[in-house]
């Protein structure tokens, strides 16, 4: 779509899928962006009776993907990317050592540390006092065993300054606490990588590494598992058996050797860091983790794989032989610090704008585009001689489209019609709760194995329901739910009003943009809790899988309808 905007309004080259007769007659092109039309609707000719009469031309095409949200989408239709590579000066920013005052610094690290809710949700070992939803704290039993096991930085700290020497004399100790209070201001960074490898009780340690900001390898150890090892998965883990010949260091020596360097006030970096405190089996809650710092476009559960981060954001190459947990390490470090320097939005795909605005590309060229739409698409889009319309509602959009759209001056009138994707969103969020389908799965297994309960329920004829027949009765509610039809009627009715409002000559293109994308993501998180429930596994099975899939494959597909008004 971006290729046939440019080459209509500023003449650029041709796109390859299109071709339009007497092209210099087209004298306005308007682009309405209806979030939330689904393609599937287009089988029901009684709700689209205007778009499917006034569009001749009807272009089947795919999002970005399964589960990109409108914004995005919009986004990346106003934005021609930069063709170019961008590099960052990685160099200079991890040449000085990090200072929280420094001046420059937008945010200091302890903005970026996860909450205890985000660790709870990402799978860290969280200590039980300080859980806020036991339940979910699950992955610590499971991968590593017992938590009784693990060892606090915070506890260690607590005990370091109780088993402290005498007080020292008091004018040393006004000196030692006026250093310390000073001290205590500075934050300090390290990061840490863990190679495992797979033993008789599942993945252990047999490596870690510690870096400071500068990069600089502070601590670097073999360690020897406690059980016998099945499988080194030296392709991922770089361990191999004769590395750990003659290796005598155990992880209660490294847990010993880590906290001399960490404590609870230090800030530890790592990509996807609870699998390493989970494999060091240690507690700390200051944590920056590269793999959420930098989120994945998808959103979550997604996750960006440290790999793909060194190449777009270092520009170099990682793990081409294996993993290495010292460069590895680095790497972490070097992304935690740019992310230091730059802000916020760097590495937020969603946040930042790689390329130009085609306002600004139209602006170059003596042409004028109108922007009809909500204040967040104006601030960020409405730039060069662009007028910048704002709208709350679906309603106000078509009636300020309808005066704009005659215009002469404007070459390019761009609008969106959301009311239909925040009643899907709103159906979804609203009766789609994940956390009561899990209670209801679980509550299922109880009773099963609870031998009245069982024959009492099979007395009353009832039968618990699996969870992909639970999704398919979601599924039939939401395709039927009286306010999304609604809203879709009226989407076609605005669109077709709209159209009448054309003058001639004018090219007006409708576009999908993507489908249900708020399912997609609740059958993900659904699908990421199943997986981390260990009350019942194997509760998201393949029939899960495939419906995901199929979610999946109809969001991503939109359509593209085009007319030009006689």
């Amino acid at each position: 779509v971006q290729s046939l905007l440019l080459w209509l309004l500023v003449d650029t080259g041709h796109p390859n899928w299109i071709y339009v007769r007497n092209k210099p007659l087209v004298s306005k092109v308007v682009v309405v962006f209806a979030s939330g039309l689904v393609v599937s609707a287009l089988e029901k000719p009684e709700l689209l009776e205007n778009v499917r009469e006034k569009f001749e031309k009807q272009v089947p095409s795919l999002s970005l993907n399964s589960s990109i949200s409108p914004y995005s989408t919009t986004h990346a239709l106003l934005t021609i990317p930069e063709r170019r590579k961008k590099t960052y000066p990685v160099d200079n920013i991890c040449s000085n050592a990090y200072d929280s005052d420094d001046p420059n610094l937008r945010f200091p690290a302890r903005h970026y540390a996860l909450s205890v809710t985000k660790m709870e949700v990402n799978g860290y070992p969280v200590p039980q006092q300080q859980q806020l939803n036991p339940e979910r704290n699950t992955s610590a039993s499971v991968v590593l065993g017992d938590l009784e096991n693990f060892r606090s930085t915070a506890a260690a700290a607590a005990e370091r300054v109780k088993e402290s020497s005498s007080p020292p004399h008091q004018s040393e100790k006004a000196e030692s606490n006026g250093s310390s209070e000073k001290e205590k201001k500075k934050e300090k960074l390290v990061a840490i990588d863990c190679e495992m490898c797979h033993t008789a009780r599942g993945p252990e340690l047999t490596r870690v590494t510690v870096v400071d900001d500068l990069c600089n390898v502070v601590y670097d150890k073999l360690v020897k598992p406690d059980n016998p090892i099945v499988n080194y998965v030296t392709e991922f883990s770089g361990i191999t058996a004769k590395m750990l010949e003659g290796v005598e260091t155990r992880l209660e020596d490294v847990q010993k050797d880590i906290l001399q360097i960490v404590d609870s006030d230090t800030f530890i970096v790592g990509h996807s860091l609870e699998n390493d405190l989970l494999a060091l089996k240690l507690f700390h809650m200051n944590v920056l983790d590269t793999s959420i710092m930098f989120p994945h476009n998808k959103g979550y559960p997604f996750k960006c794989s440290l790999k793909y981060l060194a190449e777009k954001y270092l520009d170099k190459k990682i793990q081409t032989d294996g993993h290495d947990s010292i460069e590895d390490a680095r790497t972490a470090m070097e992304l935690a610090r740019m992310k230091l320097h730059f802000g916020p939005d760097f590495g937020d795909q969603s946040q930042q704008r790689e390329g130009v605005s085609i306002c600004k590309i139209l602006t170059d060229h003596k042409k004028f585009a109108t922007l009809i739409d909500r204040p967040e698409v104006l601030r960020k889009h409405a730039v060069g001689s662009a007028n910048a319309i704002l709208c709350r509602s679906d309603h106000e959009v078509a009636t300020k489209f309808v005066k704009e759209v005659k215009s002469e001056s404007v070459g390019l009138v761009w609008t969106q019609l959301g009311d239909l994707f925040a009643q899907i969103e709103s159906e979804v969020n609203t009766k789609f709760d994940p956390e009561a389908i899990m209670d209801a799965q679980l509550s299922s297994t109880a009773a099963a194995s609870d031998g009245e309960a069982v024959a009492e329920a099979e007395g009353e004829g009832e039968k618990k329901k699996s969870l992909d027949a639970c999704l398919l009765e979601l599924e039939e509610s939401m395709e039927s739910s009286g306010e999304v039809l609604k809203e879709l009627r009226t989407m076609d009715e605005r669109i077709g009003l709209m159209h009448d409002s054309l003058p001639a000559n004018t090219m007006m293109i409708v576009l999908s943009g993507q489908g249900n994308t708020p399912y997609v993501k609740f059958l993900q998180n659904l699908r990421h809790r199943c997986r981390k429930c260990t009350a019942k596994p194997g509760l998201w099975d393949e029939a899960c899988e495939k419906r995901l899939i199929e979610a999946m494959k109809k969001a991503a597909e939109t359509m593209c309808f085009i007319s030009i008004k006689s």
